[in-house]
C-alpha cells in the first residue's frame, strides 16, 4: 500500500505508446492520413516473424484504422519507417524517460532506449527489431502511468505539454 505505482513503477508503456509514434511519423512526413500499409497477421523482421494481437490480417489500412485495431504490424513497418530515434525523441520531448517535476518521493524518470543504452546493455545498437518492438511500445521502454496520461494530455492539447499539479 505504500508503493505509488502511477509514479514510482515504470512499466513498458505498450499500445499506449502507439499515438507517440503516428504523431511523429504523421508530422515529419514519413505518412499522411491516407497512407496505407498491408498488415498481414505477422510481419518477418530479420529471423523474427512478430505477430499481430488478433492473429488475423486486415489488408491495407491507414493510420485512423490502425490506432482504432491497435494493428501492430501496421506499427511496426511505420516505426520502422519513421526511425527509433525519430519517436523516441518525441517520446522524450511528451515526458517519457524523464521525472514530472511534481514534488514527489522516490519518482521513476523511466526509460527511452538509446544507442549508447543498448551497447552498455546488451553490446549492440538498436536494431529494426528493436525499432518495432519500441514501436508498439515493447521492450526495453518504460514508463510511469503519469508519464503516459501527461503524454496523451500533450498530444490531446496539440502544442505544448501540460505541467502536472497535485
Amino acid at each position: 500500500p505504500m508503493y505509488a505505482r502511477a509514479f514510482q513503477a515504470a512499466y513498458p508503456p505498450a499500445s499506449t505508446f502507439k499515438p507517440v509514434v503516428a504523431l511523429t511519423a504523421l508530422t515529419n512526413g514519413v505518412i499522411t492520413s491516407k497512407t496505407l500499409f498491408n498488415c498481414p497477421a505477422k510481419l518477418k523482421i530479420g529471423d523474427t516473424w512478430m505477430s499481430n494481437h488478433s492473429k488475423y490480417p486486415e489488408g491495407d489500412i491507414n493510420v485512423t484504422r490502425a490506432l482504432a485495431r491497435s494493428n501492430n504490424v501496421w506499427f511496426y513497418q511505420v516505426g520502422i519507417k519513421t526511425k527509433a530515434e525519430a519517436f523516441l525523441e518525441v517520446a522524450a520531448r511528451l515526458g517519457f524517460g524523464s521525472k514530472t517535476g511534481l514534488p514527489l518521493y522516490n519518482e521513476n524518470a523511466g526509460i527511452i532506449p538509446t544507442n549508447d543504452l543498448m551497447r552498455a546493455e546488451l553490446g549492440r545498437p538498436i536494431t529494426q527489431g528493436d525499432t518495432a518492438n519500441f514501436a508498439i511500445g515493447q521492450g526495453m521502454l518504460q514508463g510511469t502511468p503519469l508519464q503516459v496520461a501527461q503524454a496523451m494530455a500533450g498530444i490531446a492539447n496539440g502544442t505544448v505539454l501540460p505541467q502536472l499539479r497535485l
